[in-house]
């Protein structure tokens, strides 16, 4: 039993870890960043090394869909005649 004397009912700050409390998240929060307004202001380094862009792969995608030809003397079937 518990303190209060109900059996089997748990806290859930007991058994939820600490990450998930508000409080912690208004801890992470709390601070603020603040942006640059260009490149401009971003500083400077000696470095003669260049990174360039990885090579672009097309992505891989589904096969195209083989059509059938479009043959002018294929009669269209059906499966009731009209006379």
């Amino acid at each position: 039993m518990n303190a209060d004397g109900r059996k089997g009912v748990v806290v859930p700050e007991e058994w939820v870890h600490a990450a998930y409390n508000l409080e912690t998240w208004a801890r992470m929060y709390s601070f603020k960043i603040n942006g640059c307004s260009g490149r401009r202001y971003w500083p400077r380094i000696e470095s003669t090394t260049v990174i360039i862009p990885p090579n672009h792969r097309p992505q891989v995608d589904r096969p195209t869909k083989k059509m059938k030809s479009n043959d002018e003397h294929a009669l269209p079937t059906s499966s009731c005649v009209t006379h």
